[in-house]
C-alpha cells in the first residue's frame, strides 16, 4: 500500500515566497496546495482534506486571522502562522487557535522542520541535503531576507 503524502495548504500573497516554500515542502515529501489570499484558500478548503495550514496574516482579500478562525471551525489540523508582525499577535488568540508562529525572516528549513513535526513525517534525505544551502527571502531563495 502506498502512503499518501500529507496535504499542506500554503497561503501567502507574495508569489515568490509562495513558490519557493511550495518547492521546499514538496521536496520534503508533502503535497502542497498554494493560495494567494484567504479568500482563495477558503475556496480550496472546500475541495481538500487539509493536514496542515501554513498562512501569512497580512494579506489582501481575506486576512490570515479570519482564515485561521474559519479553518478552526471546520478542521482540527495544525496551523503555522508566518508573519513579520508577531509582536502584534494576541497570545490568547494564538492559544485559542492552537497556532504555531514562525516569525519572518526565517530559514526555509525551520518551516520544513516545523511542518514535519506537526505532520509526524521525517524530513526526507533530499530536503536535508539542501536545507543548509537555502534561506528563503521575500522574493525567492538563496539568501534574500523575507
Amino acid at each position: 500500500m502506498i502512503a499518501l503524502k500529507p496535504t499542506v495548504l500554503l497561503v501567502d500573497n507574495d508569489d515568490g515566497l509562495l513558490s519557493a516554500l511550495a518547492i521546499r515542502l514538496q521536496t520534503a515529501g508533502m503535497r502542497c496546495i498554494s493560495a494567494h489570499s484567504g479568500t482563495q484558500a477558503l475556496a480550496e478548503m472546500k475541495h481538500l482534506d487539509v493536514d496542515l495550514l501554513i498562512t501569512d496574516l497580512n494579506m489582501p482579500c481575506g486576512d490570515g486571522v479570519s482564515l485561521v478562525e474559519t479553518f478552526r471551525r471546520i478542521c482540527n489540523a495544525p496551523v503555522i502562522v508566518i508573519t513579520g508582525f508577531s509582536a502584534q499577535l494576541n497570545e490568547d488568540w494564538l492559544a485559542e487557535q492552537a497556532a504555531t508562529v514562525i516569525e519572518k525572516p526565517f530559514e526555509s528549513g525551520e518551516l520544513v522542520r516545523a511542518a514535519s513535526v506537526m505532520l509526524h513525517t521525517p524530513v526526507n534525505r533530499n530536503e536535508q541535503c539542501i536545507e543548509s544551502k537555502c534561506t528563503l527571502g521575500i522574493h525567492g531563495v538563496d539568501g534574500e531576507i523575507i
